[in-house]
């Protein structure tokens, strides 16, 4: 709802600008910990949903995840990418169940949709 309302200069806006950097830097926070080299995945239904607010090199993510001081630097080392389906959860659910089951796949397919997009 929020971001359906967040036009430039509302109050919903600068909510969503305030969560874009909150989100951005603890997202830095979490490449510098983990060093993810092979890419970090950024998750969760808000992710599609404000795609537009993270994308981008220029975004108000981007800078905050990259505002890290000296080591700055070390995060351009870190693909970024933006999970797009909000089912992940119940994907890797499945994932699993299937695993247990020896490998029987039910259910629904997989198929060949990217469900994820470089942001960085």
């Amino acid at each position: 709802m929020v971001s359906e309302n967040a036009k430039a200069g509302t109050l919903a806006g600068m909510a969503l600008d305030i969560f874009a950097g909150a989100y951005g830097s603890e997202a830095g926070v979490a490449g510098l910990k983990w060093m993810p080299f092979g890419g970090l995945f950024i998750t969760g239904g808000l992710t599609p949903k404000n795609i537009d607010r993270i994308a981008g090199k220029d975004s108000l993510f981007m800078a905050a995840f990259r505002d890290k001081g000296r080591v700055s630097p070390f995060l351009s080392k870190i693909p970024l990418y933006a999970v797009l389906v909000e089912d992940l959860g119940e994907r890797g659910a499945q994932w699993v169940a299937i695993k247990v089951r020896g490998g029987r796949e039910g259910g629904r397919e997989g198929g060949s949709v990217v469900i994820w997009r470089h942001v960085g």
